[in-house]
């Protein structure tokens, strides 16, 4: 399994784990499936910690959709640059 296939693995279960449903499309928002803060933080967590990435926790508002934060998930893996702190200067918190 290439390593964006594990990825992908990863990001579908956890959307599908915590958001309770099926399946996840490209398009699919988290926050049009049901998701809340609670569960973005939540989701953050997990794939911080199976990952070792350091994303904080508002990037999953600022990227709800699947293709979306998957694309940001993948930069950080690869350049170890899309932690987004920009969030903070934004005002997202």
């Amino acid at each position: 399994m290439s390593g964006d296939s594990a990825v992908d693995e990863l990001l579908t279960e956890l959307w599908c784990h915590t958001l309770r449903v099926a399946q996840i499309r490209p398009d699919d928002n988290f926050l049009s499936l049901g998701g809340d803060s609670i569960m973005m933080i939540m989701v953050i967590e997990r794939v911080n910690e199976e990952l070792g990435v350091k994303l904080g926790p508002a990037v999953l508002f600022n990227h709800p959709v699947f293709r979306d934060f998957r694309q940001l998930v993948l930069e950080e893996l690869a350049h170890g640059t899309a932690a987004v702190d920009a969030d903070i200067d934004e005002g997202v918190i």
